[in-house]
């Protein structure tokens, strides 16, 4: 399956176009066949398996279920993206902002009395 998404960044906030590329191999039951009153170990076999009832196969639940796997958890405009300045908002990949950016850890604040 080949398809492009439209995605956001999870840096910049700008939409991007992601292009997935995803071989799948399902295997469906009927309901009747896969439920029983016996308990029983999951094989490695069915977890490539679903179910269907009254004899209709919903392939557009199987594509979106094979879309989201493929999906990254970040995504990402391109690998080097900046993102925004956390002070300004300023898209860093398009303009540089000024922002000078003196994050210090308040945990260690009572140390400067020290020097």
């Amino acid at each position: 399956m080949r398809a492009e998404l439209d995605l956001t960044c999870s840096r910049c906030l700008e939409p991007f176009r992601f292009p997935v590329s995803t071989t799948f191999d399902q295997r469906y039951l009927p309901a009747n066949d896969a439920t029983g009153d016996a308990e029983r170990e999951v094989q490695a076999s069915d977890l490539d398996a679903s179910i269907y009832r009254d004899d209709q196969i919903d392939l557009g639940e199987l594509v979106r279920e094979q879309f989201y796997l493929a999906l990254p958890m970040k995504p990402l405009c391109m690998e080097a993206c900046l993102g925004l300045c956390s002070q300004c908002g300023t898209n860093r990949n398009n303009a540089s902002c000024g922002c000078t950016v003196a994050w210090e850890d308040p945990r260690l604040a009572p140390l400067k009395r020290f020097r």
